[in-house]
């Protein structure tokens, strides 16, 4: 079976999506740049979330500035979607967003621990694994 991303010779990242895949993708780049602009939305404060709390003390402007980096990475990530191969910064983008993508089916399915995981529906599951199975593609083709 072919690798999703793979880093090929001349340091670019060769996207090896279905348009299936592709599709999914930018439906779920677009649900989040859609979130993402939508202050009333009640994920807005999932997806603004620090990944290490410890090293945020709620700091205006590191929310500001991480809520700019979020909305670049989708924004990449949407231009970039249809995309044969992608430079570092575009595949970082894609990680990025594909990370967000998780988070989101996680909290829209209230599943926050390995037992909710478990008890979960298993097309919910299968949706989880897959695209968490994209994002540890595309980390491997980033190192």
């Amino acid at each position: 079976m072919a690798r999703a991303f793979q880093r090929r010779r001349d340091g670019r990242i060769e996207v090896n999506l279905s348009e299936q895949g592709r599709h999914y993708l930018r439906q779920e780049f677009e649900r989040i740049h859609a979130t993402l602009s939508d202050t009333s939305s009640t994920a807005l404060p999932i997806l603004r979330q620090p990944i290490d709390p410890s090293r945020d003390d709620d700091d205006p402007l590191r929310t500001l500035e991480r809520d700019h980096a979020v909305s670049s990475s989708v924004e990449l990530a949407l231009v970039t979607v249809d995309e044969e191969f992608l430079n570092d910064a575009e595949a970082w983008a894609w990680a990025a967003s594909i990370g967000l993508v998780l988070q989101g089916l996680a909290a829209h399915h209230n599943l926050h621990t390995d037992d909710d995981v478990n008890a979960a529906d298993p097309n919910v599951t299968a949706d989880l694994h897959a695209v968490q199975a994209l994002l540890w593609d595309l980390s491997r083709a980033l190192v």
